[in-house]
């Protein structure tokens, strides 16, 4: 009995040995796979041409099923990908980027964030604790890579703790670069109920509570003035058009992380 359990698996043995082990494409798998089942079939079960061709068809038939629901959802894909409400994902990593040009990359949890330890009152998350925790960071990649700088990049919120870690360690870094900034007072607040609305929704289907920390929020509203930066003394580059997550929009994300690469390797 488990003789025969074993050489019926035989052809999803093979599948996954297929794919996984030899990175085959499934156009290119499953027919062999397709063909040791047959194999299988008629020496060990003696099944006839006739019965295994019927076997076979009843078998495509099937799966047509199946490919249609499939090629349904990628119409759908396809259609959110042309209009512009979701771009081609093969190269969208800004991780993979970096690394493909030669870069060791980073990213951190910062607390109360991701798979870091949750806080009860978000509000203790300040752009300092933030800071303090980018800088342990800092100096414990230092340490293993054996290196004494790095270059730090921040977008939206990290543009503050980010910058905070600069004016406290700035032997630690190389470059700072800044997506998104929002130092108050530097560009005037739009509020879009309806589309902050939408975010909300997609990101709390994701996490059933608020993982939001809101201490660097709350900052935000506080600093007035005192956090404007003199853009006389960084390199600023302004992709028109761009809104505040360009490296994911697809007509600016090729163009930031090029400007970035370009930047950081001078």
């Amino acid at each position: 009995m488990y003789l025969y359990a074993a050489i019926a698996a035989l052809p999803i043995l093979f599948t996954i040995i297929f794919m996984a082990v030899f990175n085959w494409p499934a156009k290119r798998a499953l027919p062999f796979s397709w063909l040791i089942a047959c194999l299988v079939t008629g020496f060990v079960w003696k099944m006839d041409f006739l019965e295994i061709s019927a076997r076979t068809i009843s078998g495509f038939l099937s799966a047509l099923e199946t490919l249609f629901i499939i090629f349904g959802a990628l119409l759908l894909m396809n259609v959110l990908k042309q209009s512009g409400a979701m771009a081609a994902i093969k190269d969208y990593s800004v991780c993979e980027y970096f690394a493909k040009n030669g870069y060791t990359v980073w990213r951190l949890d910062l607390s109360g964030y991701g798979k870091s330890g949750k806080y009860e009152d978000g509000w203790k998350v300040t752009t300092q604790h933030a800071a303090e925790d980018e800088i342990y960071a800092l100096e414990k990649i230092c340490e293993l890579q054996g290196v004494e700088k790095l270059d730090l990049l921040g977008w939206s919120w990290g543009t503050m703790t980010t910058s905070e870690v600069a004016s406290q360690r700035p032997d630690l870094l190389k470059k700072v670069v800044w997506l998104g900034p929002c130092f108050g007072g530097a560009f005037e607040a739009t509020p879009v109920t309806e589309l902050h609305g939408m975010w909300v929704d997609h990101t709390y289907a994701q996490d059933g509570g608020h993982g939001r920390p809101n201490g660097g929020a709350k900052e935000i509203m506080e600093i007035g003035d005192d956090w404007l930066i003199d853009t006389k003394a960084v390199k600023l580059l302004h992709l028109h058009g761009a809104g505040h997550a360009m490296y994911l929009e697809k007509d600016y994300y090729q163009t930031t992380r090029e400007a970035i690469l370009k930047f950081i390797s001078e």
